[in-house]
Protein backbone atom coordinates (compact mmCIF):
# COMPACT_ATOMS: atom_id res chain seq x y z
CA UNK A 1 0.00 0.00 0.00
CA UNK A 2 1.44 3.37 -0.99
CA UNK A 3 1.61 6.08 1.62
CA UNK A 4 -0.29 9.23 0.82
CA UNK A 5 1.54 12.53 1.05
CA UNK A 6 0.69 16.13 0.33
CA UNK A 7 3.19 18.78 -0.72
CA UNK A 8 3.15 21.97 1.35
CA UNK A 9 1.93 25.03 -0.54
CA UNK A 10 2.61 28.67 0.32
CA UNK A 11 0.60 29.56 3.44
CA UNK A 12 -0.04 25.97 4.56
CA UNK A 13 0.26 25.15 8.24
CA UNK A 14 -0.04 21.90 10.17
CA UNK A 15 -3.52 23.03 11.20
CA UNK A 16 -4.67 23.87 7.67
CA UNK A 17 -3.42 20.53 6.31
CA UNK A 18 -5.08 18.61 9.16
CA UNK A 19 -8.37 20.44 8.51
CA UNK A 20 -8.22 20.03 4.72
CA UNK A 21 -7.64 16.27 4.99
CA UNK A 22 -9.96 15.56 7.94
CA UNK A 23 -7.16 14.43 10.23
CA UNK A 24 -6.82 15.31 13.89
CA UNK A 25 -3.84 17.63 14.31
CA UNK A 26 -2.23 15.39 16.95
CA UNK A 27 -2.51 12.36 14.64
CA UNK A 28 -1.00 14.29 11.71
CA UNK A 29 1.88 15.54 13.85
CA UNK A 30 2.53 12.06 15.26
CA UNK A 31 2.54 10.49 11.76
CA UNK A 32 5.23 13.00 10.75
CA UNK A 33 7.39 12.50 13.82
CA UNK A 34 6.49 15.88 15.29
CA UNK A 35 5.48 15.47 18.90
CA UNK A 36 6.13 16.42 22.43
CA UNK A 37 5.08 19.60 24.14
CA UNK A 38 7.03 21.94 21.90
CA UNK A 39 5.20 23.68 19.06
CA UNK A 40 5.58 22.03 15.65
CA UNK A 41 8.25 23.37 13.35
CA UNK A 42 7.24 25.65 10.47
CA UNK A 43 6.48 24.02 7.15
CA UNK A 44 8.55 24.85 4.10
CA UNK A 45 6.96 25.05 0.64
CA UNK A 46 7.50 21.75 -1.16
CA UNK A 47 7.91 19.71 2.05
CA UNK A 48 5.97 16.40 1.80
CA UNK A 49 3.63 15.82 4.71
CA UNK A 50 2.68 12.20 5.38
CA UNK A 51 -1.07 11.73 5.79
CA UNK A 52 -2.12 8.96 8.17
CA UNK A 53 -4.00 6.14 6.47
CA UNK A 54 -7.74 5.68 6.93
CA UNK A 55 -8.87 9.25 6.84
CA UNK A 56 -12.62 9.49 7.54
CA UNK A 57 -15.16 9.76 4.75
CA UNK A 58 -16.80 12.73 6.45
CA UNK A 59 -15.00 15.71 7.95
CA UNK A 60 -16.59 18.01 10.49
CA UNK A 61 -14.90 21.20 11.60
CA UNK A 62 -15.57 22.54 15.09
CA UNK A 63 -17.67 25.68 15.27
CA UNK A 64 -19.20 25.38 11.80
CA UNK A 65 -22.59 24.26 10.50
CA UNK A 66 -22.49 20.88 8.75
CA UNK A 67 -24.83 18.42 7.14
CA UNK A 68 -24.15 14.78 6.41
CA UNK A 69 -25.91 12.77 3.72
CA UNK A 70 -27.27 9.83 5.67
CA UNK A 71 -28.54 8.07 2.58
CA UNK A 72 -32.27 8.57 3.09
CA UNK A 73 -34.65 11.34 3.88
CA UNK A 74 -37.10 9.68 6.26
CA UNK A 75 -37.33 10.13 10.01
CA UNK A 76 -38.55 7.52 12.50
CA UNK A 77 -39.79 8.49 15.96
CA UNK A 78 -39.64 5.71 18.54
CA UNK A 79 -41.66 6.01 21.75
CA UNK A 80 -40.11 4.34 24.80
CA UNK A 81 -42.33 3.39 27.69
CA UNK A 82 -40.16 4.99 30.36
CA UNK A 83 -40.45 8.26 32.24
CA UNK A 84 -38.04 11.09 31.40
CA UNK A 85 -36.20 10.61 34.71
CA UNK A 86 -35.66 6.94 33.90
CA UNK A 87 -34.46 7.79 30.39
CA UNK A 88 -31.96 10.31 31.73
CA UNK A 89 -30.45 7.64 34.00
CA UNK A 90 -30.67 4.74 31.52
CA UNK A 91 -27.24 3.51 30.42
CA UNK A 92 -28.67 1.54 27.50
CA UNK A 93 -28.99 2.35 23.79
CA UNK A 94 -31.52 1.93 21.01
CA UNK A 95 -30.26 0.46 17.74
CA UNK A 96 -32.12 0.84 14.43
CA UNK A 97 -30.69 -1.21 11.55
CA UNK A 98 -31.94 -2.07 8.10
CA UNK A 99 -32.23 -5.61 6.84
CA UNK A 100 -29.92 -4.80 3.90
CA UNK A 101 -27.23 -3.35 6.20
CA UNK A 102 -27.28 0.10 4.60
CA UNK A 103 -28.43 1.80 7.81
CA UNK A 104 -27.19 0.95 11.30
CA UNK A 105 -27.36 3.58 14.03
CA UNK A 106 -27.11 3.11 17.78
CA UNK A 107 -27.96 6.03 20.08
CA UNK A 108 -27.64 6.14 23.86
CA UNK A 109 -31.03 6.81 25.42
CA UNK A 110 -29.71 9.34 27.92
CA UNK A 111 -29.30 12.65 26.12
CA UNK A 112 -31.07 11.55 22.92
CA UNK A 113 -34.73 11.67 23.88
CA UNK A 114 -37.58 14.15 23.96
CA UNK A 115 -39.99 14.06 26.89
CA UNK A 116 -43.55 13.12 25.96
CA UNK A 117 -45.41 13.26 29.27
CA UNK A 118 -45.01 9.89 30.99
CA UNK A 119 -42.85 8.49 28.19
CA UNK A 120 -39.98 9.59 25.95
CA UNK A 121 -39.42 9.66 22.18
CA UNK A 122 -36.22 9.14 20.22
CA UNK A 123 -35.71 10.16 16.60
CA UNK A 124 -33.66 8.32 13.99
CA UNK A 125 -33.01 10.20 10.75
CA UNK A 126 -31.81 9.34 7.26
CA UNK A 127 -33.84 6.18 6.80
CA UNK A 128 -34.88 4.75 3.43
CA UNK A 129 -38.67 4.49 3.14
CA UNK A 130 -38.32 1.38 0.97
CA UNK A 131 -36.29 -0.63 3.49
CA UNK A 132 -37.18 -2.88 6.41
CA UNK A 133 -35.75 -2.27 9.87
CA UNK A 134 -35.13 -3.99 13.16
CA UNK A 135 -35.07 -2.13 16.46
CA UNK A 136 -33.08 -3.39 19.45
CA UNK A 137 -32.52 -2.26 23.01
CA UNK A 138 -28.85 -2.68 23.93
CA UNK A 139 -28.36 -2.75 27.72
CA UNK A 140 -25.32 -1.28 29.43
CA UNK A 141 -23.90 -4.79 29.88
CA UNK A 142 -24.11 -5.38 26.11
CA UNK A 143 -27.11 -7.72 26.16
CA UNK A 144 -29.52 -7.15 23.28
CA UNK A 145 -33.32 -7.34 23.35
CA UNK A 146 -35.04 -7.26 19.98
CA UNK A 147 -38.09 -4.98 20.01
CA UNK A 148 -39.06 -5.08 16.33
CA UNK A 149 -37.71 -7.50 13.73
CA UNK A 150 -37.43 -6.86 9.98
CA UNK A 151 -40.46 -4.60 9.62
CA UNK A 152 -41.18 -2.38 6.62
CA UNK A 153 -40.58 1.32 7.24
CA UNK A 154 -44.17 2.12 6.20
CA UNK A 155 -45.50 -0.18 8.91
CA UNK A 156 -43.21 1.37 11.51
CA UNK A 157 -44.66 4.77 10.56
CA UNK A 158 -48.22 3.55 11.21
CA UNK A 159 -49.29 5.35 14.42
CA UNK A 160 -51.19 2.26 15.58
CA UNK A 161 -48.33 -0.20 14.97
CA UNK A 162 -47.06 -0.29 18.56
CA UNK A 163 -50.54 -0.40 20.11
CA UNK A 164 -51.83 -3.31 18.04
CA UNK A 165 -52.57 -6.49 19.91
CA UNK A 166 -51.29 -9.78 18.53
CA UNK A 167 -53.24 -11.14 15.55
CA UNK A 168 -55.57 -13.89 16.74
CA UNK A 169 -57.49 -14.22 13.46
CA UNK A 170 -56.39 -17.85 13.01
CA UNK A 171 -57.71 -18.83 16.43
CA UNK A 172 -60.87 -20.91 16.43
CA UNK A 173 -63.52 -19.61 18.80
CA UNK A 174 -66.63 -21.46 19.75
CA UNK A 175 -68.54 -18.24 20.35
CA UNK A 176 -69.81 -15.67 17.91
CA UNK A 177 -68.76 -12.08 17.63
Amino acid sequence: MALKTVDVQDGDSWESIAFAHCVELSVLLSANGVGGTSSPHELEVGFSVLLPSATPAVCVAPGAEHTVDLGGEERLWIRLDMPPGGAAADKGCVRVHSTDGAHDVTLPIAGNYVSNGDSVDMVFEGLDAGASYSIDYVAADGSVTNIVAETAFSRLQDPHFASRSPDHSNRSDSGTS
